[in-house]
């Protein structure tokens, strides 16, 4: 009985494994930039108020960083 459960199960597992993979890429690659961009913006220093430094970083942020944070957006309210 529990071959067949995994065996049913084991599409799903690989797929799962393989999404977390690329996810995990994908931040590894895109964490320096975005790491040099929320230092550089001032949002790490601020406490209060922040909505104009917020925007700051995110119109700081371009080209793939800036799509994979609106795609991450979108995946999260689906």
């Amino acid at each position: 009985m529990i071959w067949l459960t995994w065996r049913q199960f084991r599409p799903q597992a690989i797929t799962a494994a393989i999404a977390l993979t690329v996810a995990a890429i994908v931040l590894a690659v895109t964490r320096p930039g975005l790491g040099s961009a929320y230092g550089s913006s001032g949002l790490s220093a601020c406490h209060a108020n922040c909505a104009t430094t917020a925007s700051n970083f995110i119109d700081s942020i371009g080209g793939f960083d800036h799509l994979l944070y609106f795609a991450s957006i979108a995946l999260m309210y689906r």
